[in-house]
C-alpha cells in the first residue's frame, strides 16, 4: 500500500491522494476501482532540453492497481490538440532550470501557450476500462500541475482541469472542470471531483483528463496520478477514521494514550499489547494506555464482514532532548543590528552609528541572555551557506558554490548547479531519526524545483522552495506568489509576520505531540526587494535613502517575529528547554553599505569593508548569537551548556559549525557524509576554560559576483585573498587593519607564500566527489592550478637552502610526486635537510639516501669518501673530541669529484689515538 501526497506543504495540510491497494476501502467508505501514480511508466520519450513543438510518445504504459471487477485497463493516450493538431506527447524528463518531470510522473511535451487560442488547447490523456458489474461512483482524484520552461520560470500559471467520462451505460458523457491556480515554479495540486449520483453499469468506458485555457506564459501540463473510487454493493471493510497517540515521543517507560475511531468493525485489536480492545470500545471508539519501552509502531486492526482495515501510529522513545531553533536572516551583516559586533582596540564590542540606527530589542535581549560571536563567518552568498547549515560542510565539499540558479560565465563546469538533494546527509534527517519533529519555515534555496524541502529531512515545510527571494513581493500577493503552505494568506500582511504565525502553529503541533523539535526559521527578510514593513514603528528618517529606510523596517519586522516566537516558546512551557542560534546567511545587502569600500556619510564610522558577494569582510562576516530561549540555571540542558549571559567570544567560528554544534547538543550521533568541516562549539557555550576552535577558515567562491572568482583564508588575524582571474594575492592583518585598507602582500612575501600554500592544501583536502571546483575564466596561473603560489625565488619558507619555487615548481601549493615540501626542511626525515641533500647529490625524498662519510685505510693513509655532486665545495674539519668548539680546519674549498662521490686523502693520522672528522657542504 502506498500513499501519494501533495509535496512541499505542512503535514497538517497534507491531503491523502489515494490508497493504492485493490479491494481496500478508503476511510470514507468507497472501494478503489482503479488507481495509478504513474510510477514505472514506460515508453515515454526522454528529453534533455526544453521541448516546445517537439513530439513525444503518443501512448504510455503505466502500472495500475484495480478492483477485480475492472478489466481492460489500457495505458494512457496523449491528448494534445490546438493549432498544431496532435503535435506533442508524453515525456519523462525536461532539462534546464524548469526541470520537474521524471520517471515517476509524466508531462505533455508541447507547451500549451504555443497555441494561438489557449481556450481551445488541450493537454492531457485518455484511458479505457471495462466494468463487469454495477458501480455507484464516488470520487475521481487527479494529481495535476505545471512545469515551466527555462525562459519563464517566474511566471505564475493557472488553467482549467477538465474530465469527461463516456461510454458503457451512460446515456451522455459526464464532465466537470475546475480552475486551478498553480502559482510559479513546478507545483502539483490534488484535485478531487465529486461523482456521487453517477452509476456505471457493465460495459466499456473512456475517461479523458486534460488542462486547457492556461494563463499566458510558457508551461507544460504535468500529471502524477489518477484514482477512481466508488461502491459496487459488496460489504465494505470497516472504516478507521483515526488512530492517534496522545504523545509521539516519550522517555523509556513512559505512558501514552492510544485513541481510535472506527465504523463497521466486529472486532478491534492493537499490536503489540494491549491486544484485543473490542470490549473497551464504545460504538467502535475507544482509548487505551500503553507503556512504551522503546520506539514502537502500534497497529490497529479492524475486522468486519467486508474484510479488515489497518492503521498505524509510531511512538518514538528516547531520552529527554533539547529543542533547537535556528533564526536565519537573509543578506544580514553585523552592521544591520542594534547589538554591537565590532570591537574596539581593547577587544570589547563597541557601538557604531549603524547599531544606533536599527531597532532590534528582541535580538538585544537574546544577546543579553547568551553569547555573541564577533568573528562569525558564512559564505558570501546564500545557497552555499544554507547547504552548509544542512550538511556541516563548506562549499568546496558540498559543491554548491553559488546560489542555486546562479553561476554564469567562467564558473566551474562541475559545480552543483541544482543544489543538494535527498542523497545528502543532513541535520534534519539525523534529528528526525532521533525522534525530533523537524520544521522548516521560510526561505529554503537549498535546491532547484526538482527537490522538495521535505526530501532533506523536514517533516514540515512552509514557504520553502527554489526561490531565493519573494519574487511576488513581501505584501499584496495571494500566497506570496504561490509559496507552499501559504495558501491561507491573501497577501494583506507582511510576509515576515505571516512566517512567524506559521512557525508558532508548527510549534503548537510539535509540543502537543510531546516531541523535541528543530525549527529552521529562515526569514526572507532582509533580501531585496526592499519593502516598507508596516509592522515597524521605529524612526528611520536618518536613513540614507528610501531603500535604506525600508530595509530598516524589514529588520525591525524580523526582530518582532523573533520576539513573537520566543514568547510562544514561553507560553508553551518549553523555553527553558530550547537552544536558539541566530545568524545571517552572508554579508549585508543594506543600501547603506558599499560594494567595494566602506560606508560613508553618517554611517562612515563602521569598520567593515564591502557587502554581500564581495571578498571583503563585509561579504562573509555575519552576526551570530547563541542563547537559551529562557535562562534557567536549574534546567539540566542548561547545566550541560551554561551559556554565560551577555558574553562575547572573539574566536573565529563559522556557519557550518552550527549544525555540528546542534547535533552534539541533541545527544545524537553524526553519520558519514555529515559535518566534516564543522566544529562543535559546545566548548564556548559551556564556558570551558582554554577551549578554542581551530583558528583557520577557508572560503571558496569561483564565480562572478560583486567580487569575481576568489578564495580566501583567514588564519588567526591574517587574511589572504587569492584572485583567480588576475592570479594575484592580497594580505591583510585584520587586528591592525579591520577595514582591509593596507595590503601587506608586497611587504610580507613569505607570509603570502605560506598562506597561499595553506589555502591550496585546505581546498585540496576538502574537495568532495565532484573534485576541484576551478573557475573556467582565463588566468595567467599555471594550467590546472586551483590556487597558485607566488613565483618568488627569494622565499625559502623552511630555510633549507631551497627556494619554495624550486620545491614546488608547478606552484600549485601541493606536495606532488617528486616534490619536496617547502614547509618541511627535511622531507624524508633522514636528518639532512632538503637543500643540503639536493646540493650534495643525495635524494631528499629517500630516507635511505643520506649524506655519510666512509673512512678507509690504504697504504698507511686514511681516505675519506662521501656522496657529492659536481660543482659543490666542501670543508673538512677535525677534532679530538666530539663536542669541541670550534673544530680545526683540515682543508677548505675541496671540490666535488667528477662523479657522484668525492674522496680525500687525510694522510697518516699522528699524535692522537682517536680523531673525529666531519665534512661540511659550503
Amino acid at each position: 500500500m502506498s500513499l501519494i501526497f501533495q509535496p512541499a506543504i505542512p503535514d497538517t495540510l497534507i491531503r491523502t491522494f489515494a490508497i493504492l491497494a485493490a479491494g481496500i476501502a478508503a476511510a470514507h467508505g468507497q472501494f478503489t476501482l482503479f488507481s495509478s501514480d504513474f510510477d514505472g511508466n514506460t515508453g515515454a520519450h526522454v528529453f534533455t532540453k526544453d521541448t516546445d513543438n517537439t513530439s513525444g510518445s503518443s501512448t504510455l504504459g503505466v502500472t495500475w492497481n484495480s478492483h477485480a471487477s475492472v478489466t481492460g485497463l489500457t495505458g494512457l493516450t496523449a491528448i494534445s490538440t490546438g493549432d498544431s493538431g496532435t503535435l506533442g506527447g508524453f515525456a519523462r524528463t525536461q532539462g534546464g532550470t524548469g526541470a520537474f518531470a521524471d520517471g515517476n510522473n509524466v508531462f505533455l511535451s508541447r507547451n500549451l501557450n504555443q497555441d494561438t487560442n489557449r481556450t481551445t488547447s488541450r493537454r492531457g490523456f485518455s484511458l479505457g476500462f471495462t466494468l463487469g458489474d454495477t458501480w455507484d461512483l464516488g470520487t475521481l482524484t487527479v494529481l495535476s500541475g505545471h512545469t515551466n520552461n527555462s525562459a519563464t520560470q517566474d511566471q505564475s500559471y493557472s488553467s482549467d482541469l477538465v474530465f469527461t467520462l463516456s461510454g458503457g451505460s451512460l446515456a451522455s458523457p459526464v464532465s466537470s472542470s475546475v480552475r486551478e491556480n498553480y502559482g510559479t515554479g513546478s507545483t502539483y495540486h490534488t484535485v478531487p471531483f465529486d461523482l456521487a449520483g453517477t452509476t456505471l453499469g457493465p460495459g466499456s468506458y473512456t475517461l479523458s483528463v486534460y488542462q486547457t485555457n492556461m494563463t499566458e506564459g510558457g508551461a507544460y501540463a504535468i500529471f502524477d496520478g489518477i484514482t477512481l473510487e466508488g461502491n459496487n454493493g459488496a460489504p465494505l471493510p470497516p472504516a478507521i477514521a483515526s488512530f492517534t497517540a496522545s504523545k509521539t515521543y516519550v522517555t523509556a517507560g513512559g505512558s501514552v494514550a492510544l485513541s481510535w475511531q472506527t465504523e463497521g468493525a466486529d472486532s478491534l485489536a492493537i499490536s503489540p499489547a494491549p491486544g484485543d480492545v473490542t470490549a473497551s470500545s464504545a460504538d467502535g471508539d475507544g482509548t487505551a494506555q500503553v507503556t512504551v519501552e522503546g520506539t514502537t509502531t502500534y497497529t490497529l486492526t479492524a475486522n468486519g464482514p467486508g474484510g479488515s482495515s489497518t492503521r498505524t501510529v509510531e511512538v518514538a522513545s528516547g531520552p529527554p532532548r533539547p529543542n533547537l531553533v535556528v533564526f536565519l536572516a537573509d543578506d544580514y551583516g553585523p552592521q544591520d543590528i542594534a547589538v554591537p559586533f565590532c570591537l574596539d582596540s581593547g577587544g570589547n564590542p563597541v557601538g557604531y552609528n549603524f547599531n544606533a540606527f536599527y531597532q532590534t530589542p528582541h535580538l538585544e535581549a537574546l544577546a543579553a541572555n547568551g553569547m555573541r560571536f564577533t568573528s562569525a563567518y558564512a559564505q558570501s552568498v546564500c545557497s552555499p551557506t544554507r547547504c552548509g547549515l544542512m550538511t556541516g560542510r563548506n562549499s568546496a565539499r558540498h559543491a554548491v558554490t553559488d546560489w542555486v540558479g546562479g553561476g554564469g560565465a567562467g564558473s566551474p563546469a562541475n559545480w552543483r548547479t541544482t543544489g543538494i538533494n535527498g542523497s545528502d546527509e543532513t541535520l534534519p534527517k539525523l534529528l528526525k531519526a532521533g525522534g525530533y519533529r523537524t520544521i522548516h519555515i521560510g526561505k529554503a534555496h537549498f535546491s532547484n524545483a526538482a527537490t522538495p524541502v521535505t526530501d532533506l529531512g523536514f517533516d514540515v515545510n512552509v514557504a520553502g522552495f527554489h526561490w531565493g527571494h519573494p519574487h511576488s513581493g513581501y505584501i499584496g500577493s495571494p500566497a506570496y506568489g504561490g509559496m507552499p503552505g501559504m495558501q491561507d494568506y491573501d497577501g494583506s500582511i507582511f510576509l515576515t509576520r505571516a512566517l512567524g504565525i506559521e512557525a508558532n502553529k508548527a510549534l503548537d503541533s510539535a509540543v502537543a505531540e510531546g516531541r523535541p523539535f528543530f525549527l529552521n526559521m529562515s526569514f526572507y527578510a532582509t533580501h531585496a526587494p526592499f519593502t516598507t514593513n508596516p509592522d515597524a514603528t521605529g524612526d528611520y528618517s536618518a536613513g540614507i535613502s528610501a531603500g535604506h529606510r525600508a530595509f530598516a523596517t524589514m529588520t525591525e519586522g524580523m526582530d518582532l517575529a523573533i520576539g513573537a516566537i520566543r514568547q510562544k516558546l514561553v507560553d508553551l512551557g518549553v523555553a527553558e528547554n530550547t537552544l536558539i542560534v541566530f545568524l545571517g546567511d552572508n554579508g549585508s545587502d543594506s543600501p547603506a553599505v558599499t560594494v567595494d569600500g566602506l560606508p560613508s556619510g553618517t554611517f562612515g564610522d563602521y569598520p567593515l569593508r564591502g557587502k554581500k558577494g564581495s571578498k571583503w569582510e563585509g561579504g562573509c562576516r555575519v552576526p551570530m548569537i547563541a542563547a537559551w530561549a529562557a535562562p534557567d540555571p536549574s534546567n539540566p540542558f542548561q547545566q550541560a551548556l551554561p551559556i554565560p549571559a551577555n558574553s562575547v567570544e572573539t574566536d573565529i567560528v563559522t556557519s557550518w559549525d552550527v549544525p555540528v554544534t546542534l547535533l552534539a547538543a541533541s545527544g545524537l550521533p553524526a553519520a558519514p557524509g555529515f559535518g566534516e568541516d564543522g566544529h562543535d562549539l559546545s566548548g564556548y557555550l559551556a564556558a570551558t576554560p582554554g577551549f578554542h576552535r581551530p583558528q583557520e577558515i577557508t572560503v571558496h567562491y569561483p564565480h562572478v559576483h560583486r567580487s569575481n572568482y576568489f578564495s580566501w583564508i583567514r588564519q588567526e588575524n591574517l587574511k589572504l585573498i587569492y584572485n583567480y582571474q588576475s592570479n594575484t594575492h592580497q594580505l591583510y592583518d585584520l587586528a591592525a587593519d579591520p577595514t582591509e585598507s593596507n595590503d601587506l602582500a608586497a611587504a610580507r612575501p613569505e607570509t603570502v607564500t605560506r598562506l597561499a600554500r595553506r589555502l591550496a592544501r585546505d581546498l585540496a583536502a576538502t574537495w568532495g566527489e565532484r573534485g576541484p571546483l576551478i573557475p573556467t575564466v582565463a588566468t595567467t596561473a599555471p594550467n590546472g592550478n586551483v590556487v597558485s603560489i607566488p613565483d618568488n625565488p627569494s622565499v625559502d619558507s623552511d630555510d633549507d637552502g631551497l627556494a619554495d619555487v624550486l620545491e614546488d615548481p608547478d606552484l600549485d601549493g601541493l606536495v606532488d610526486s617528486g616534490e619536496t615540501d617547502p614547509d618541511n626542511d627535511n622531507t624524508d626525515g633522514d636528518a639532512t635537510n632538503d637543500g643540503d641533500e639536493t646540493r650534495t647529490g643525495t635524494d631528499p625524498l629517500d630516507a635511505t639516501s643520506f649524506f655519510r662519510a666512509t673512512p678507509a685505510a690504504v697504504a698507511g693513509s686514511l681516505l675519506i669518501s662521501w656522496p657529492s655532486k659536481p660543482g659543490a665545495l666542501y670543508r673538512i674539519e677535525s677534532s679530538a673530541v666530539m663536542d669541541a668548539s670550534p673544530w680545526d680546519e683540515v682543508a677548505d674549498d675541496v671540490p666535488a669529484g667528477a662523479g657522484n662521490a668525492t674522496t680525500y686523502d687525510l694522510g697518516s693520522p699522528a699524535g692522537n689515538d682517536r680523531m673525529f672528522y666531519r665534512i661540511v657542504i659550503k
